[in-house]
């Protein structure tokens, strides 16, 4: 019952978020959201992507585990 509660409110508050989104797009003709997904692209380290890809991959140092 209390998962399902925070599922509830985790939902509405992204929902409300994008209703957000929409009305700025629609007035301002700028999209936030996007505009915040590029920005913390682009300030993302090349070490944390290396890191991160070559720990999904199983590469570490340049090697492949088996």
């Amino acid at each position: 019952m209390k998962l399902l509660r925070k599922r509830e409110v985790f939902r509405w508050c992204v929902d409300f978020c994008d209703i957000i989104n929409i009305w700025i797009q629609d007035r301002f003709n700028l999209n936030p959201k996007r505009a915040i997904l590029e920005a913390q692209q682009d300030l993302t380290s090349l070490e944390e992507l290396e890191r991160t890809i070559g720990k999904s991959l199983g590469i570490q140092n340049g090697s492949k585990n088996s």
